[in-house]
C-alpha cells in the first residue's frame, strides 16, 4: 500500500525510516527553511501514533545552521537514536547532533551532556567535509557513525553509549 502524508508543515522529506519491534513506523526528516528536524511515528494503519509525544511528532533543533537530513536507528532496548551533521554559517565544523528518545517520544534524560537527551559533538577538522551516512551500535551499546566524505576519504566514529566521543 501507499501512505500519503501531508508533510508540508512536518518535513520537507523523510530521509530515514525505521520499524520498531511492534511494527510501528518511525520517519525522520527536516522541516524546510527552518532550524528543525522532525521525528514522526505512525501506527500500523498509517495514522500518527498519539502515544508518541502526544501527537505522533517530535521537533528538535538542528545541530548547526546548515544541517543534512537526520538518520535514525532503534536500539535493541527500543530507544531511538537520531543523528545529523551540520556546519555553522561561519566556517566549517562539522558538528554532530545526536539525540536519544524514549519509546514515548520524550528525550532520554540519561543520554547526552549538552542537554538532557542531546549531545552536540564538535568534530573539529578531524572529519572535515564529511557527513553521517550510517548509524549502528556495537555489542557494548556504543554508537557507531559511518561518515562519508568528498575527498576519497571515509571515517568511522565511535561514541560512548551516552553520545560523547569515545576516547578509547
Amino acid at each position: 500500500g501507499v501512505l500519503s502524508v501531508d508533510i508540508s508543515t512536518v518535513s520537507r522529506a523523510f530521509s530515514s525510516l525505521a520499524i520498531q519491534t511492534d511494527g510501528k513506523l518511525l520517519a525522520a526528516g527536516s522541516v524546510s527553511f527552518s532550524q528543525y528536524h522532525t521525528l514522526a511515528r505512525f501506527n500500523l494503519d498509517g495514522t500518527y501514533d498519539t502515544s508518541f509525544s502526544g501527537d505522533g511528532l517530535v521537533f528538535e533543533n538542528k545541530p548547526a545552521m546548515y544541517s543534512i537530513n537526520p538518520l535514525i536507528k532503534v536500539r535493541p532496548d527500543g530507544k531511538i537514536v537520531m543523528a545529523s551533521s551540520g556546519a555553522p554559517n561561519t566556517g566549517w565544523g562539522p558538528y554532530d547532533g545526536i539525540y536519544q528518545f524514549l519509546q514515548n517520544g520524550d528525550r532520554d534524560p540519561s543520554f547526552g551532556s549538552t542537554a538532557p537527551g542531546y549531545q552536540l559533538n564538535d568534530m573539529d577538522q578531524t572529519v572535515v567535509e564529511s557527513v553521517i551516512a550510517k548509524i549502528d551500535f556495537d555489542a557494548n551499546g556504543k554508537i557507531l557513525l559511518g561518515r562519508e566524505g568528498n575527498v576519497y576519504r571515509n571515517w568511522l566514529v565511535r561514541l560512548t553509549s551516552t553520545g560523547t566521543l569515545d576516547p578509547t
